[in-house]
């Protein structure tokens, strides 16, 4: 089902070549051990380890989804500096990988625009007001409005500390 990387690997490794100019090896993991908690794309030193198979999702072919996941991992490359989290704890990091996850995107879409469509579509669009912080923690509700507003250019929600933060990624 869905799309092979290894079926796609000649074409997604010219991309990765042409438009980043990253000759990193594709390394698949498999999918289908591991139903309750799915690994996500991550390079290392031994390569760029994605899923073997990618299905359509939102109207985005599996493989313009390895595309952007590709992008995102060169893009981590290009403009990333590894940081040791062990002193920060799971809110600490879960802020700084949602901040360093949407600063890299903004400077892969303003080098690569085309990629946007893919990226608010696979984007999941959380509800304004949807989380109550009298009866929860609203951090990850908040992190994802953030990452959905830089990707929406026009405002989308209308906290002041939402659009305080947006203007501030304008400026990168």
């Amino acid at each position: 089902h869905g799309t092979l990387l290894m079926d796609h690997t000649r074409v997604i490794d010219l991309t990765l070549r042409a438009l980043w100019q990253d000759g990193d090896v594709l390394v698949p993991y498999s999918t289908t051990f591991d139903a309750q908690r799915q690994p996500m794309p991550y390079f290392d030193a031994h390569g760029m380890r994605l899923p073997d198979v990618y299905d359509e999702r939102n109207g985005v072919s599996g493989l313009d989804r390895y595309r952007v996941a590709l992008a995102h991992m060169a893009a981590h490359r290009r403009w990333s500096t590894p940081i040791f989290a062990d002193n920060y704890s799971p809110a600490q990091r879960l802020a700084i990988e949602c901040f360093e996850d949407a600063r890299v995107d903004t400077l892969m879409l303003r080098e690569y625009p085309g990629l946007r469509r893919v990226l608010q579509a696979l984007h999941p669009i959380p509800l304004d007001g949807a989380c109550n912080p009298a009866t929860h923690s609203c951090l990850r509700h908040r992190l994802a409005m953030l990452s959905r507003a830089l990707l929406d250019p026009p405002k989308r929600f209308e906290h002041p500390q939402l659009q305080e933060w947006v203007q501030r990624f304008s400026g990168l």
